[in-house]
């Protein structure tokens, strides 16, 4: 069948644009992307001038293409005109919720339409047990809820060579991802592990705030950097899932993370789990793994359960109860 995928796409990069590339890769249907268009760069219009341009997009894209499903990605703007898609062509709607799109938009101004989209979605995938009693709690209805874990990036590397001291942070410098609190923690690391480093990913601010901190921007390819860390550290506030969770956890690499969001589900028994917003907390738990060599060995083991095998496979399923008729249409 052929699906219509609403999704923020390359050449913006991150959990959702990798999340949708994985179900592209190991699924057997056909998909064509409406991303968001160059043009929209400015915040105060993208989302509702996504909709516009989508919207005459796949009008335009109906007339030479039978699609079967509309698939959107994010609560709003995908969402939303998901839902006019999926009126005007009569297709089902299947919604993917990622995280901020209900940790943060639906408890903020946009809770009223992220509720609409949740009541007027035909099947909600949930990328965490978390975010699926969250989208409940805001109004989808709890049988039309569904967790589908996400997939790592990367799912093997070649050789790790870990680098005594090395720890690594992946993530943007939003608030959200607590890079603040981390810097912070990382202060009392160096004062009793003076050879400890910290290398920041992705996010980060222009100037050294700290001895021993890395600020290495975007990269592309993160397999030299998942290769050198000893530990893989996740200061978040909140969380839906994690990428970075799920790729450190493939990789091997011991982790220290917040007990916020869906991490604890994925993470327990298997990481260090500390109190969100605790510098200090999270600092004793980095030099507890950084001493601990039998630690570090023990929550190195490989987690197997997260592919993009068993994502796609996952998501055909869906696709095909969606197009049967087993997930029941709801105006």
């Amino acid at each position: 069948m052929k699906v219509l995928l609403l999704s923020i796409w390359k050449p913006s990069r991150g959990g959702v644009v990798t999340h949708v590339e994985k179900i592209i890769e190991n699924s057997k249907n056909d998909f064509i992307v409406i991303g968001y268009p160059k043009a929209l760069n400015f915040p105060v219009f993208r989302a509702f001038g996504y909709i516009i341009y989508g919207f005459f997009r796949a009008v335009i894209l109906s007339g030479r293409n039978k699609f079967d499903i509309v698939h959107a990605h994010y609560a709003f703007p995908q969402g939303f005109l998901g839902f006019l898609l999926s009126r005007i062509l009569g297709i089902p709607l299947v919604l993917t919720l990622h995280g901020s799109d209900i940790t943060v938009l639906g408890r903020g101004h946009g809770k009223p339409l992220v509720n609409f989209v949740l009541r007027h979605s035909d099947h909600i995938c949930a990328v965490s047990e978390y975010l699926k009693r969250e989208a409940v709690r805001l109004g989808a209805d709890e049988n039309k809820v569904e967790v589908v874990y996400g997939a790592p990036g990367i799912e093997s590397l070649k050789d790790r060579k870990p680098e005594k001291g090395e720890i690594l942070f992946v993530g943007s410098s939003v608030r959200q991802k607590g890079l603040d609190i981390l810097l912070d923690a990382f202060k009392m690391v160096r004062e009793k592990i003076p050879w400890a480093k910290l290398s920041v990913v992705g996010g980060g601010m222009n100037e050294k705030v700290a001895s021993g901190v890395s600020f290495l921007g975007f990269r592309e390819k993160l397999d030299e950097f998942y290769s050198r860390a000893e530990v893989v550290v996740i200061p978040s506030r909140e969380e839906g899932l994690s990428l970075v969770a799920l790729e450190a956890m493939a990789l091997g690499i011991p982790v220290v993370a917040s007990r916020v969001g869906g991490l604890p589900e994925i993470l327990e028994g298997r990481a260090i789990l500390v109190e969100k917003e605790s510098p200090s907390a999270l600092a004793e738990a980095i030099i507890k793994l950084l001493d601990d060599e039998k630690l570090r060995e023990k929550l190195s083991k490989k987690e197997v359960r997260f592919t993009g095998r068993r994502l796609g496979e996952n998501m055909d399923s869906i696709y095909t109860k969606a197009k049967d008729g087993s997930l029941e249409f709801f105006l």
